[in-house]
């Protein structure tokens, strides 16, 4: 698999208490740890953690940071296709996470602003995941054709194309977009798409939108419309939702029995762990998702999968290998309660609608 866009340097410095901002004041803080960041570390990871043979390809600036996060991708053991761009500064993201608080994010696009897709290498890539367009300049800034094209020739290649998004600061160029268009454009040519509820509230224009069944459900189709074959929302602390398809539509993807995922509806509860950090679970779940995908799982499984995935960059920061996850499932690890008419168990924690199953 090729995992493609956008990269950046997490650095998450430890809070005892909520952070403030206050002139002339200091606050201390703990020690500062640093991780490579964005959909493609996170995603990349996560597929090679589960046992996936994955490429990743980005764009960093030729600086110290970018130097950083060259040697410590090295040291990852994932092929890395990282281009070090000259006169460009490195893309990192200031983690603030407060204790029993949800994250903000303090970001700077840096060399993500060159990645246009234009010099990736899919040579023996079965999958294509694009991560982020709205903190890629260069995907959006001349409208969807950019990217439409881009997956247009992965598939003429014979690869499956995957997309997934990221929150739009609405005070950006990118919040400018109009998303609902770029998307209905970009969809017709891809495969898999695996957005949050959060990137699509903001990319959507929306106040909030309802984690429902029913409301997720119809943004789905909304996406299903637009040419997408599977859609994948994540909801957080909600889970999973997964919208198969036509039969049609899921026959032109290049790979094999997908016909299993036409018409169907899943929805899998969040696993119930011990929360160190959610930086990187989304990206983990789509991760999941893909493995399951490439591996011919079943789609109740993949989506175990993808759930499994979150969990585990969420309790531990790492995704191990899927017969690891199996077995902590196994042991212990438990879905959140889901209960809602018209939905059926039909397998341990995974759950279907059941007038489309």
């Amino acid at each position: 698999m090729l995992v493609a866009g956008h990269i950046c340097v997490d650095l998450f410095p430890r809070f005892a208490r909520a952070p403030e901002i206050i002139p002339g004041r200091l606050m201390e803080v703990g020690p500062l740890r640093f991780a490579p960041g964005g959909c493609v570390a996170n995603t990349g990871f996560a597929l090679a953690g589960l046992g996936a043979d994955v490429r990743m390809a980005a764009d960093a600036g030729d600086d110290t940071l970018g130097r950083i996060l060259a040697d410590s991708l090295a040291h990852s053991g994932v092929a890395a296709d990282l281009r070090l761009r000259p006169h460009m500064s490195t893309s990192y993201s200031i983690v603030i996470q407060p204790p029993h608080g949800d994250r903000t994010f303090w970001h700077h696009a840096g060399a993500n602003e060159s990645f246009d897709g234009s010099e990736l290498n899919w040579g023996g890539a079965g999958i294509l995941h694009v991560g982020y367009p709205p903190l890629l300049p260069g995907l959006y800034r001349d409208g969807p054709g950019r990217l439409r094209q881009l997956f247009r020739s992965a598939h003429a290649a014979g690869l499956v194309t995957s997309l997934d998004m990221a929150t739009v600061d609405p005070a950006t160029a990118a919040g400018q977009v109009n998303w609902k268009a770029w998307l209905d454009d970009v969809l017709a040519e891809t495969d898999v798409f695996t957005p949050s509820i959060d990137d699509l509230t903001l990319a959507l224009g929306r106040v909030r939108l309802a984690r429902t069944p029913r409301a997720v459900g119809g943004l789905a189709d909304d996406f299903i419309r637009a040419g997408a074959a599977i859609v994948m929302i994540k909801l957080g602390d909600r889970g999973l939702y997964m919208r198969g398809a036509g039969a049609g539509r899921l026959a032109r993807v290049a790979l094999p029995n997908l016909a299993r995922w036409a018409e169907r509806s899943l929805w899998a509860p969040r696993l119930q762990v011990d929360v160190g950090s959610t930086t990187g679970a989304g990206d983990s779940a789509a991760g999941g998702l893909l493995y399951g995908i490439a591996a011919h799982l079943e789609p109740e499984e993949a989506m175990l999968v993808a759930a499994a995935a979150a969990a585990a960059r969420v309790e531990s920061g790492r995704v191990p290998p899927w017969a690891e996850l199996e077995e902590r499932i196994k042991r212990g690890w438990r879905h959140a309660a889901f209960v809602v008419r018209g939905w059926t168990e039909a397998r341990p924690g995974i759950y279907r609608l059941e007038d489309v199953a």
